[in-house]
């Protein structure tokens, strides 16, 4: 079952038209748009943009150029490392108003699914008011960490689960420390 990628982000402003989406009208400065995705975080350095490494970031900022021919920067509802995967990440970016990707936000999905490559998804694409922002919009974040102290692992889950061999974790202990992690 694929998730609501945009149910832990919480919409700002007023009902449609052009002017509530993020202006965007002649003489209104940039349109704000709302882009859903996930990734898998193996081959990135990261999500956010760095000198000389690959990162989620650079490739969909790279896309983005491509497609409205002019430099696009975002802005993300949370940063992850290296390595690490994100299966409903949310990000803004603030774009020209004649941009061609906002005439047909669908199509322009597709495009930046396909420009994105494999390890990235672009779930959805759409225009939000110039208030929302992708980090301060967010009502939650969820985590999950997958640990297995099995004697092997599955190869289909190395690249999402911490593998420490043999039974090693006291799951009592590790009951009682968690509780200092709630809140």
């Amino acid at each position: 079952m694929i998730r609501d990628p945009g149910s832990t982000v919480q919409r700002t402003g007023g009902a449609g038209g052009a002017g509530a989406a993020g202006g965007g009208g002649p003489g209104r400065g940039p349109a704000r748009v709302r882009i859903d995705l996930a990734y898998d975080g193996t081959p990135f350095a990261g999500f956010a943009r760095q000198r000389d490494q690959r990162t989620v970031q650079g490739d969909l900022e790279a896309a983005l150029q491509r497609l409205c021919a002019a430099p696009v920067t975002t802005t993300c509802a949370g940063r992850t490392d290296r390595g690490v995967h994100a299966l409903a990440q949310t990000v803004h970016a603030d774009v020209a108003p004649d941009a061609g990707l906002l005439a047909d936000l669908d199509r322009a999905r597709q495009a930046l699914d396909s420009m994105c490559g494999p390890e990235i998804t672009v779930w959805r694409v759409r225009r939000v008011p110039s208030t929302f922002d992708a980090r301060f919009s967010a009502t939650q974040r969820r985590y999950r960490y997958r640990i297995a102290d099995e004697v092997a692992l599955s190869p289909l889950e190395r690249h999402d689960t911490w593998h420490l061999g043999p039974p090693r974790l006291d799951a009592a202990a590790m009951g009682l420390g968690g509780q200092h992690l709630v809140g």
